[in-house]
């Protein structure tokens, strides 16, 4: 197996557990995908916080608080409303920007080590 043919699949392995971790909120997979990018990942998980951050200050993007309330029926019937919960387009631009991170992260440590890899065979 190729040098690319590797890296192609290290990359798409990250992108596919940085994307598992962060659509499903599983912490495990988005720590496992940071730590299969590392060096990479000690800079681009600081990127993706601030990205956070700076998308949470939107009007709206991620409330402090969050209520609701439900009511149920004699017959089982239940309704429920809820106010506060972040918005879905922050969520979604959130996770993309962790799934990109990383990802991006693992195709940093290819280049690198790509340029290493020529080097060597010089």
């Amino acid at each position: 197996m190729g040098f690319r043919t590797m890296a192609a699949a290290y990359v798409l392995g990250v992108l596919v557990t940085a994307g598992i971790g962060f659509i499903n909120d599983f912490t495990f997979m988005i720590l496992l995908a940071a730590s299969l990018s590392l060096p990479a990942s000690l800079i681009a998980l600081p990127g993706y916080y601030v990205t956070y951050g700076l998308l949470a200050l939107a009007p709206g993007a991620n409330p402090s608080s969050s209520s609701g309330s439900a009511s149920c029926t004699a017959d089982g019937i239940c309704h429920s409303s809820t106010t506060g919960d972040p918005a879905t387009w922050f969520l979604v631009t959130t996770d993309l920007a962790g799934v990109l991170a990383l990802s991006g992260a693992a195709a940093v440590n290819v280049i690198a080590l790509g340029h290493r890899h020529e080097r060597s065979n010089v």
